[in-house]
């Protein structure tokens, strides 16, 4: 008689969902395609401003979920260099 066996195997702290991308990283595109679409709607006319927001929230975007320094995504490394610099440090006499 075949006995089924169930392995298990420990997911990391965020699967990969979409090409390397984790669910975290997902939200930054996502939030600057609706900046995009506001902009985009917003404007009444297709104006080099327009043009010039549009492309800096793609960008913007693509850079927060995409850009990693060993191993860590930039809106991490940006919440660490906040919390360095406004917490309160106490020193020796």
């Amino acid at each position: 008689m075949a006995m089924n066996r169930v392995v298990s195997i420990p997911l990391g702290r965020e699967p990969e969902v979409l090409f390397g991308l984790k669910m975290s990283d997902l939200i930054w595109i996502a939030a600057a395609a609706a900046v995009d679409l506001v902009v985009w709607h917003g404007s009444r006319h297709i104006s080099p401003p327009a043009w010039a927001a549009l492309g800096a929230a793609s960008v913007a975007g693509l850079a927060l979920a995409t850009v990693r320094h060993r191993d860590v995504s930039l809106p991490q490394w940006i919440w660490r260099w906040g919390r360095f610099y406004l917490s309160s440090r106490l020193f020796l006499p």
